[in-house]
């Protein structure tokens, strides 16, 4: 199911190819890597395919590269089909996972390379392309003697350096340890929004598609399930596996009746895409809970975690039912195993699935 939206971004406005994806197909035998994928990006848009391993992401990513060729359909840059052109003729930057820098070449050079192969051989804007992503005091450094976020940077500016009409990210940061992981996200996304470069992004991480994109798309079995805005996808999933995916659900049983989930003794509005009547299954996300401490509560305390700046609480309901909850980290102490807590609903609506 694909759902089309406006992008958050402005980048658009400043330059940027349009990138089309049509009907694409690509079998390997039996197995559909992909199985008719469409997706359209806006010129400077930052789009991020998200899912899990042979989803097909990757496999549509390849194609849009020409490193690999579709069964069927088609790939459009700037409204000329390029699915016959050969990668070096498509105009389009890449960063890999792997690196992939020379080791005989200093980072300067490493960045000139690109350019030099496409006759358009320019050491200012290698300058300016380190200087971009932070790197000019260390443009005559080695591969060797740089860091994996330093390495990767390179990587980036090289990408770049070419100005590509479209940028094509394929788990670039996957290598790093975490805090260097969110200081090159957010890197690559200022760097992005001030090119206003068309950009794909490849990850499996949902936390990085959520912080960086102007749109996700969440990918199962070669097939586009959802592509919203971060806040649309994780506020208003369209299927029990977006919503399981991006995130963290709770399960919930629920009536539904006129449009209306009945669940922990009140009423919440129900999502599009949910049962439209009788029992189901509600996913709610465990901030979109609250626990107080209650005698006569409707659930028990059997966990509680503190997380820094929130905490979070394990609750074993009446029914049966256990549910994670957010709470401040300072109720982390008070709600310790074993204590009675009243569980209600925060005003949000909810996506209800059938019953399994």
């Amino acid at each position: 199911m694909t759902t089309t939206t406006t992008a958050r971004s402005t980048s658009a406005s400043r330059g940027g190819s349009a990138v089309g994806l049509t009907d694409l197909h690509r079998h390997y035998g039996p197995v559909r890597a992909l199985d008719g994928l469409t997706i359209e990006l806006s010129p400077g848009e930052l789009v991020a395919l998200l899912g899990p391993s042979g989803c097909g992401k990757t496999t549509a990513l390849r194609i849009v590269a020409g490193l690999e060729q579709a069964t069927s359909g088609s790939v459009r840059i700037a409204g000329t089909d390029v699915s016959g052109t050969p990668t070096n003729k498509r105009d389009i930057g890449m960063v890999f996972q792997a690196y992939s820098l020379f080791p005989h070449m200093t980072a300067r050079r490493n960045v000139e390379f690109g350019m030099r192969m496409r006759g358009k051989a320019n050491p200012k804007r290698a300058g300016e392309m380190l200087e971009l992503v932070g790197l000019s005091t260390e443009s005559d450094r080695y591969p060797h003697q740089m860091s994996g976020g330093q390495q990767q940077r390179v990587a980036l500016a090289r990408a770049l350096a070419v100005e590509p009409a479209v940028l094509l990210l394929d788990e670039p940061l996957s290598a790093l340890d975490a805090k260097v992981r969110v200081q090159l996200r957010d890197e690559i996304r200022r760097i992005q929004l001030d090119l206003g470069t068309t950009t794909l992004f490849v990850t499996h991480d949902q936390e990085e598609a959520l912080a960086i994109a102007d749109r996700v798309g969440v990918m199962r079995a070669g097939q586009l399930e959802q592509l919203d805005t971060p806040t649309d996808l994780y506020l208003k999933p369209t299927s029990g596996f977006v919503a399981d995916f991006v995130g963290t659900v709770n399960r919930i049983g629920a009536q539904v009746h006129d449009g209306r989930a009945l669940m922990l003794g009140a009423e919440a509005p129900i999502l599009p895409g949910s049962i439209t009547s009788g029992p189901g299954v509600a996913l709610v996300r465990p901030e979109h809970l609250t626990l107080v401490a209650a005698d006569d509560g409707n659930g028990r305390v059997i966990l509680s975690t503190f997380l820094g700046a929130t905490g979070r609480t394990r609750v074993t309901l009446g029914t049966g039912e256990t549910v994670n909850a957010l709470v401040p980290s300072h109720l982390v102490e008070q709600l310790s195993p074993g204590t009675h807590v009243r569980v209600t609903l925060r005003d949000a609506a909810l996506l209800v699935v059938p019953t399994p």
